[in-house]
């Protein structure tokens, strides 16, 4: 094609031919443009539309843009409240430090406290009473702190004489203990220093003689306290006991107005003890 154009301009150049000549020389010798037909397209059918909801017969209308399914609300989350325990295992109330566990609810075997230094020994916590026997009772961090100021013996029958052979020091008074150790017997809560002898073959008053002096009489319980004692229940002893008395005459012991000094009255009963009932009353 350039070179077509080339011969045609020097033509018209030089003059050989006239300018109606050289245009139709490259109308002749210009080819023609060749051109790609489009492709065939097929049409889309034509389509019956759908008859509106109303229409058909015993169908909803369908909504075209249908509502968005509402979303639940997201659950709010409540947060747990945790607490410390320590697992106590003396059960004296007081948690080993060394064994925290924490829980929304109080474990069995589990406390909010953590001061026990001995978590084996009950008698060793914050609230035990310090006492000299080279351990840290009260968990304080000191050991048998302070001196103490008295010694204390065991008053196992809580007579208020306590045994000699238990004597215990401490800076105050422990409970079941007393000052006093001149108990013989401190499981028999009837012997002891301030007791009565009695004929019984035993030291009564601990003052180490048995059944000492002879008895000044037999005595006899006066329940109903008129004066008159029973028959049935009779006592030695080396002085009068409270609640006897010398003699055994009352025939009702439970009763204060049936005595020997009673007057005898219709009432079915032997007021007075002389064996008859109701006798001379009209």
């Amino acid at each position: 094609m350039p070179k077509l154009i080339l011969l045609i301009t020097l033509l018209g150049v030089f003059g050989l031919v006239g300018c109606e000549q050289v245009a139709q020389v490259a109308a002749v010798l210009t080819p023609a443009p060749t051109y790609t037909p489009y492709p065939t397209y097929t049409l889309y059918p034509t389509y019956t539309p759908y008859p509106p909801p109303s229409e058909v017969s015993g169908t909803a209308p369908v909504p075209v843009n249908p509502a968005p399914t509402p979303i639940p609300p997201t659950a709010t989350t409540v947060p747990v409240q945790l607490t410390t325990y320590y697992w106590d295992q003396d059960g004296d109330g007081f948690g080993d430090p060394q064994t925290p566990l924490q829980a929304s609810s109080q474990p069995a075997g589990y406390v909010t406290d953590n001061s026990d230094c001995d978590d084996t020994d009950v008698s060793v916590n914050p609230a035990s009473l310090e006492v000299p026997d080279n351990i840290d009772n009260n968990c304080n961090g000191q050991i048998d702190e302070g001196t103490p100021s008295a010694t204390y013996y065991l008053d196992r029958d809580g007579d208020g004489f306590g045994d000699p052979q238990s004597p215990f020091q401490a800076n105050s008074q422990p409970p079941g203990y007393v000052t006093d150790n001149t108990d013989c017997d401190d499981t028999d809560v009837t012997v002891n220093p301030a007791s009565l002898e009695v004929p019984d073959n035993i030291d009564n008053n601990c003052d180490g003689e048995i059944d000492e002096g002879t008895p000044s009489g037999t005595y006899y319980l006066d329940q109903d306290g008129d004066g008159f004692g029973s028959p049935d229940d009779s006592i030695e002893a080396i002085s009068q006991p409270a609640g006897y008395v010398e003699n055994n005459t009352d025939c009702d012991d439970s009763d204060p107005e049936v005595n020997p000094s009673a007057a005898e009255i219709a009432d079915n009963k032997d007021n007075n003890c002389d064996g008859r009932v109701d006798e001379g009353v009209t």
